[in-house]
């Protein structure tokens, strides 16, 4: 739940950085970051022309990369409702919306994390003396399994949310070196 040392790893920190980074979370930077062709439907006539120049039987559509039209579709599809721009409305620059981090940050809030660290550091670090006016009150919140299912279900939702929905977090990866050039 570190989210103030650079040091640290962490889902808050993530989530910062997204933050701080949102204006090259683009439509293009989102739908195009590993490939996906931005302009999909011109992707999807070539490809149904040439493949009925050729026998015009069944194919496998490609998943990935510049042919992989109905992924670029898809992304585009998460884009509108996450931007909530209509399909016929869409620019290259639509940004993903402060909103949606803010929504992310509550449901890490909402995840009971931060008690059970604040129970951590105060019970287990800093071993609280048996006569502490407040350790009645900090053992109290210990952890149950609830409390640590809740946490890691908050996590689990946060991160398939950052990876799996809005993808943002490959729009500043070291590794997508033709979408930094664009920064």
């Amino acid at each position: 739940m570190d989210n103030a040392n650079k040091e640290v790893i962490s889902l808050p920190r993530l989530l910062k950085d997204i933050r701080r980074n949102l204006k090259i979370c683009t439509r293009e930077n989102v739908v195009g970051f590993d490939g996906l062709p931005y302009d999909y439907e011109a992707v999807q006539q070539r490809i149904m022309l040439q493949q009925i120049r050729q026998s015009g039987g069944a194919f496998w559509a490609a998943r990935t990369g510049p042919d992989a039209y109905l992924a670029a579709q898809m992304a585009h599809q998460k884009f509108d409702r996450l931007s909530r721009v209509r399909p016929e409305d869409r620019s290259r620059n639509d940004h993903l919306p402060k909103r949606v981090i803010d929504e992310l940050d509550r449901w890490l809030e909402k995840s009971g994390a931060d008690e059970i660290v604040k129970w951590s550091h105060t019970l287990l670090a800093h071993a609280v003396g048996p006569n502490s006016p407040n350790r009645s009150a900090i053992a109290a919140a210990a952890p149950t399994a609830d409390k640590i299912t809740g946490c890691i279900s908050g996590f689990v939702q946060v991160a398939e949310a950052v990876t799996n929905v809005i993808r943002v977090a490959e729009c500043w990866s070291p590794s997508r070196n033709s979408i930094r050039s664009r920064e």
